[in-house]
């Protein structure tokens, strides 16, 4: 990418909140309270409302300074066959709050695509995609597979990716910022 097209500061990634395990309970919900098997779990709601607390503090005051609030939102597209709702569920709640619309533009594995429009978000993105791509996602941003771990665990739901802009050499630095939202989430980073 050329100099001129990353304008993208701080690129944000977390994974949907919590879902369904393969044979529920607990089951998946719709905000309405229906049962949805591609919707996000109780916790998982009260994950995506807690997220919108992490991003979009009172008075700015980010429980970690690597964080920001978000400028620009993206969400894997619901597909309905194999699709999931999670995560445009996930941070619709901050969507609300910070009255950001959340583009859904982009399939799951349409990674090399929404990236490419990520970069020329003037200011700070925050993405919410599905587990087995962050890697991916990852690996694009910072140009190479090494300097970021290359699985996200299944069980893991707690952590933020953060990619930082370095204006000078136009590359993302990245950080691992424990979530410490709900009881029983994680102090550590992913390895």
């Amino acid at each position: 990418m050329s100099e001129v097209l990353r304008q993208a500061t701080k690129i944000m990634v977390v994974r949907h909140a919590e879902k369904p395990s393969n044979s529920p309970p607990p089951y998946g919900i719709t905000l309405e309270g229906e049962r949805e098997r591609e919707s996000l779990t109780v916790r998982g709601w009260q994950r995506a409302g807690a997220l919108a607390g992490l991003f979009a503090p009172p008075n700015d005051c980010f429980q970690d300074p690597t964080l920001s609030r978000p400028q620009f939102l993206y969400a894997s597209r619901f597909i309905r066959r194999n699709g999931s709702k999670r995560p445009i569920e996930t941070i619709t709640p901050l969507a609300e709050k910070t009255a950001i619309r959340i583009n859904s533009n982009f399939a799951k594995d349409d990674v090399k695509n929404m990236l490419e429009e990520v970069f020329v978000c003037a200011g700070v993105v925050l993405i919410c995609w599905q587990y087995e791509f962050i890697p991916k996602i990852a690996s694009y941003i910072l140009g190479n597979r090494e300097a970021s771990p290359q699985s996200w665990p299944e069980d893991r739901f707690d952590v933020v990716w953060v990619f930082d802009r370095d204006a000078a050499t136009d590359q993302y630095d990245f950080k691992q910022v424990p979530q410490n939202l709900l009881m029983g989430d994680w102090a550590i980073p992913i390895k």
